[in-house]
This record gives structure tokens, sequence and C-alpha cells, in this order.
């Protein structure tokens, strides 16, 4: 189970980009030392295309489009930033374990 996991089926580029822009207004944003804008939260939108050719072959084609939080250093930890800080910081590590077994 993925938390907070969302699917749209979409019928039009404008739909898909409309869906896009949802997604990324529930995304948690906040500003640093080092950057104004930044994620404070992983984010992975899955394209599934699929169509027909001329002789009616159905073709699937998928697009991964993923960004994940950035990792932070902390230099007067403080408040939620702080902790959000230290659970991005745990995500990156498992994921370089994940990435690093496959």
């Amino acid at each position: 189970m993925i938390e907070d996991l969302s699917e749209w089926e979409c019928s039009s580029p404008e739909q898909m980009m409309q869906e896009w822009a949802r997604g990324n207004k529930n995304r948690v944003i906040a500003s640093n030392k080092i950057h104004d804008y930044s994620s404070r939260s992983h984010s992975i939108f899955i394209m599934d295309m699929e169509d027909q050719d001329e002789e009616g072959n159905c073709k699937r084609r998928q697009a991964y489009f993923v960004d994940l939080a950035g990792s932070e250093r902390m230099f007067s930890p403080v408040g939620r930033l702080s902790k959000e800080a230290i659970e991005i910081n745990k995500s990156l590590f498992f994921l370089r374990k994940v990435i690093l077994s496959l």
C-alpha cells in the first residue's frame, strides 16, 4: 500500500496536465537556507499510454517522472523542518539500499 496514492484515467493531453497540476498542489513545499522552493515530499507520476497503429494493433507505453525530495544538511536543526529533513534523508537512504541491492 502506498500512502496518498492517486490514480486517474485521462482521455486527452489537456486532462492529463490538469491531473498533473492537481497532484503537484498536494506536494509539501518549504523554503530553507539553500533554496526558496524545496520539495519536502517524493512524487512519482506514471503515464500509461495506449493507442492503435494502422493495422489496429494496440501499442502500450509508459513514462515515469520522478521528483525526490532533496537530501538536507541541517545547520541548526529546529522544529518541523528538522523532523522533515530527518525523514527525507532516511527515505533516501533506504531507496539507495534498494537500488544497490537490485
